[in-house]
C-alpha cells in the first residue's frame, strides 16, 4: 500500500500526461465507433441530423420555434452553429463531417477534464477517471456524431472545476468573477437539453453548502444571465410557440415502451447495445443480470467509500440524480445515458482513490468491485468499438441517388439525407419546404385524444396525412428511417402511389412517372416544415 501512496503522490506521471494519453484513447474510441471515413458521411440515426439541420436554418436566418418546429433548447444548434457556418462554403457535407470531428474533439476534452476532476484526489483516480470515459460505451455513445449530450457534458465538468478554483482564488474579485463564470457555463447544461436543470440546480445547492450564500448568488446569477441571453433572442419572436415545443410538448409525451431495469441497463452499459451482446445465447440473460449487478454494486461501493472519504461528494448526488431523470423520463433511447456518464465515472474514480488508505476488509471489496468495473467497461468497448460490434452501413451513396433525383425541390423524412446529398442548403436558399423534424411534429399535431391521453405516432391519424401530403409535394421523394417514421402500410402506400420506387442501400428514391406532371409546383400546408 505504500508503493501505491507513492505512485500516486509521486510526480512520476504528470496529470496532464494523463490528460492527454486518455483523451488520445477516447477520440480514437469514438473514430472507431463512427466506423472511420465512410461513417463520417453516413446516416447514423434520427436526432443528429434534426440538430445540424437547425443550425443550417439559422445560418440561413430561419429562426427556431418561431420559423421551424424544434422541440429542444437553442445550445445545441448554437454550438453546432460554427460548424454549419462553412456549409456555404465548403458545402452542407464537408460542414456536417468537420462538425462529427468537432464532437469526437469534445469527447476527448471531456475526458481531459475528467482526469482534471479526479487529479485532486490521486493519479491513481485521474488515471481511472480518464481511461473509464475515454472507453465506456455509455460515454461514447453520443460523443461522435452531432448530438446534445456532449455539450452538456462539457458545461458540468468545466463549471465545476471554475467554480472549485472561484473557490481557491486569492482575491474576492477574483472569486467572485469566476463564480459568476462558472455559472454561465453551467448554464449551458439546460441549454442543451432541457433536463439539464436538474445537474444546475444540485451545482447551485452544493455551492450554498460549501461555499457560502455569496458564492451560490453569484453561480446562479452568472447561469441565470446566460440563460437570458440565449433563450431571449429565439422566446421573443417565437412568443409562446418555444414554451409549448420545448417543454409543453416534451412533457405531454407518452412513455416510450420498456422497463426502468431495460434503461439502467443501458445505463450501466449491460443492455443489447452493450455486454448483452456477448449474451444472446443460452444462459445469455444471467451473463447480461450478472454484469448489471457487478456494475451496480461497483457504483454503490464506490459511492459510499467516495462519500465517507469526503470525496466527491457532488458527484455522487449528481450520478444519482442523473439515473432518476433518465429512468423517470417520457422519452429515452439509448444514448440518452452519456447524461449521467461524467458523474459516474467520477464518483469510480472517487472510491477508487480512497484505496490509498489503510487496508480493511471494506477497502478490500471496494477494491475488488472497482476492479470489476474497469474490466467490465473494457470489455464493453471491445463490444462497442471492436469485432463483437455489427457494422453498419457504409458512406451515404451520395452519387447513385443524385443521378435519380430530378430538378426541383426534393422532400425527405429526416433532413441528414439532404444534408449529405449537399442539397439541404440549397433547398432553404431556393424557398423549398425543408424538414426540420418532421417526426417531432407529431408531438405538436394530433398528439392527444378528446380525453387529454397521448396518441403514439402510429396511431396520430392527423400527423399520418399531413406526412403524406409533404411527401407527396416535391419534385422527388427520399425515405431513409422506413421503421423509426411508424408510417402505417395505408401511408406508405399512399406515399409511393402511382410513383416509381427505387432502393438505393438503405435509400428510397420516389419519383414521378414520365406522365405525371412535376410535383415542384405543387405545396403543402401541413405544418411540417413550420409550427403552423
Amino acid at each position: 500500500m505504500e508503493r501505491g501512496r507513492n505512485l500516486s503522490r509521486g510526480a512520476r506521471v504528470p496529470w496532464q500526461a494523463i490528460a492527454a494519453g486518455t483523451a488520445a484513447v477516447a477520440f480514437l474510441g469514438r473514430f472507431l465507433r463512427i466506423q472511420g471515413l465512410d461513417g463520417l458521411v453516413s446516416v447514423r440515426g434520427y436526432d443528429d441530423g434534426v440538430y445540424f439541420a437547425a443550425a443550417l436554418n439559422l445560418i440561413h436566418g430561419r429562426l427556431p420555434y418561431a420559423d421551424f418546429l424544434y422541440l429542444q433548447p437553442p445550445g445545441g444548434f448554437l454550438a453546432l452553429a460554427p460548424a454549419a457556418g462553412l456549409a456555404p462554403v465548403l458545402g452542407d457535407r464537408t460542414a456536417l463531417v468537420l462538425a462529427r470531428l468537432g464532437v469526437m474533439a469534445l469527447g476527448a476534452v471531456n475526458t481531459a477534464l475528467v482526469v482534471a476532476v479526479a487529479r485532486r484526489w490521486g493519479r491513481l483516480a485521474a488515471l481511472t477517471g480518464g481511461l473509464l470515459y475515454a472507453i465506456a460505451p455509455i460515454a461514447s455513445a453520443a460523443e461522435y456524431v452531432t448530438l446534445l449530450e456532449p455539450f452538456g457534458t462539457f458545461a458540468l465538468l468545466a463549471g465545476v472545476l471554475l467554480l472549485e478554483r472561484a473557490a481557491r482564488s486569492t482575491t474576492p474579485r477574483g472569486r467572485a468573477w469566476l463564480a459568476v463564470v462558472a455559472g454561465a457555463v453551467l448554464a449551458w447544461m439546460p441549454l442543451a437539453k432541457i433536463w439539464g436543470v436538474v445537474p444546475l440546480a444540485i451545482v447551485v445547492l452544493w455551492a450554498l453548502v460549501r461555499f457560502g450564500w455569496r458564492d451560490a448568488v453569484r453561480v446562479a446569477g452568472g447561469a441565470t444571465a446566460m440563460l437570458v441571453a440565449a433563450v431571449a433572442p429565439f422566446a421573443v419572436p417565437a412568443r409562446s410557440a418555444m414554451l409549448h415545443q420545448v417543454v409543453l410538448d416534451q412533457l405531454g409525451r407518452s412513455r416510450m415502451p420498456g422497463s426502468v431495469l431495460g434503461r439502467l441497463q443501458d445505463v450501466l452499459g449491460t443492455s443489447d447495445s452493450g455486454l448483452g451482446r456477448l449474451a444472446s445465447g443460452p444462459g445469455g440473460a444471467f451473463v447480461a443480470g450478472a454484469a448489471t449487478v457487478l456494475v451496480v454494486a461497483a457504483l454503490v461501493a464506490s459511492g459510499l467509500s467516495a462519500w465517507r472519504a469526503r470525496r466527491g461528494r457532488v458527484w455522487v448526488v449528481l450520478a444519482a440524480a442523473q439515473v432518476v431523470v433518465l429512468a423517470a423520463a417520457p422519452s429515452y433511447f439509448p444514448h440518452y445515458s452519456a447524461f449521467a456518464a461524467p458523474s459516474l465515472v467520477v464518483v469510480v474514480a472517487a472510491g477508487v482513490s480512497t484505496l490509498r488508505r489503510p487496508a480493511s476488509r471494506r477497502v478490500v471489496a471496494v477494491a475488488g468491485v472497482a476492479l470489476g468495473v474497469v474490466g467490465s467497461v473494457t470489455a464493453l468497448a471491445l463490444v462497442t468499438v471492436g469485432p463483437f460490434r455489427p457494422r453498419p452501413g457504409g458512406a451515404f451513396p451520395e452519387s447513385q441517388v443524385s443521378a435519380l433525383l430530378p430538378a426541383g425541390c426534393v422532400v425527405a423524412d429526416a433532413p441528414m439525407p439532404l444534408i449529405l446529398l449537399d442539397r439541404y442548403s440549397a433547398e432553404i436558399t431556393a424557398g423549398c419546404d425543408v424538414p426540420v423534424d418532421p417526426s417531432g411534429q407529431t408531438y405538436f399535431v394530433g398528439a392527444y385524444d378528446a380525453r387529454g391521453r397521448a396518441i403514439p405516432r402510429i396511431d396520430n391519424i392527423i400527423w399520418q396525412g399531413d406526412a403524406t401530403a409533404y411527401l407527396r409535394s416535391g419534385a422527388a421523394t427520399l425515405l431513409s428511417r422506413p421503421q423509426g417514421n411508424q408510417f402505417t402500410p395505408e401511408t406508405v402506400t399512399a406515399i409511393e402511389d402511382g410513383r416509381v420506387v427505387r432502393h438505393v442501400g438503405d435509400i428510397t428514391v420516389i419519383t414521378p412517372t414520365a406522365k405525371e406532371p412535376p410535383w415542384t409546383d405543387l405545396h403543402t400546408d401541413s405544418g411540417l416544415v413550420s409550427p403552423g
